[in-house]
């Protein structure tokens, strides 16, 4: 085994440790510091996040990770035009799902028995933009096997999240700004992974060609229900509680 591929290894699971812990600790911190309602609030909103930012990053993730993965050899503007051209479907797509869920909250927030869940909502949807154009710029870091960075990125978003949370108890802020927090972290994450992309992304100002746009629009929408599905899987069940169930009992759920 060679050397560098010990040390991704390494990086990778250093990685998901992070991200686990982050994620167990972030929900402890909200219970203790906020209170079991406020936990179930903050997990069906997070239950949106996860399920909005794969409609709108519509697999086309995948087909930038297949196609900087087979890119090895080729120039960096080349590999920039692969990943300009996913940035700008998802751009495109992931505006459309922000809007689509901005118009939409008040009728989800009826739905869920949870009236501040509108604003809450609203909040959000920007996020979703963002959060779907980091999953193709982790994908490249994949892809170009930068797996420091792309360890670094996986579990940035975990750790930001916990940090935000403290960060809302010691200044004693509001609700709101604890619900805020979703496009507090991915406006430092995109920044993060824009650098970490910066020298493909931007080499001579990689223009778009609308066959690889075609390629990464055809390759995404083939498994995008299988991207779709495996996350609402993991969060439909406090979205089905939060339907039936006040905010404390889905909080304590949780």
């Amino acid at each position: 085994m060679s050397q560098k591929l010990k040390s991704d290894l390494i990086w990778n699971y250093g990685g998901l440790v992070a991200l686990s812990l982050a994620g167990l600790f972030f929900n402890f911190a909200i219970a203790r510091f906020y209170g079991a309602d406020v936990l179930g609030r903050f997990n069906q909103l997070f239950a949106f996040y996860i399920v909005g930012s794969q409609v709108a990053v519509a697999g086309i993730h995948h087909s930038i990770l297949r196609s900087l993965a087979q890119s090895q050899g080729d120039s960096p503007l080349e590999q920039g035009q692969q990943l300009m051209g996913g940035l700008l479907l998802v751009t495109g797509m992931g505006t459309l799902t922000s809007i689509t869920l901005y118009l939409t909250a008040p009728f989800w927030s009826h739905l869920l028995g949870s009236p501040t869940l509108t604003s809450s909502l609203q909040l959000l949807a920007p996020a979703i933009t963002l959060f779907a154009l980091s999953k193709v710029l982790l994908s490249s870091l994949n892809g170009l096997r930068r797996m420091k960075s792309f360890a670094v990125g996986q579990s940035l978003r975990y750790l930001l999240f916990l940090g935000g949370v403290l960060c809302c108890w010691l200044f004693a802020l509001e609700e709101r700004w604890l619900m805020g927090s979703f496009l507090f972290v991915e406006l430092i994450l995109i920044i993060y992974l824009l650098v970490c992309n910066w020298d493909i992304l931007f080499f001579k100002s990689s223009v778009i060609h609308w066959p690889i746009l075609r390629h990464h629009a055809h390759f995404g929408l083939r498994g995008i229900s299988s991207g779709i599905m495996l996350d609402l899987n993991t969060r439909v069940d406090v979205l089905m509680l939060g339907a039936f169930l006040s905010d404390y009992e889905v909080g304590i759920y949780s």
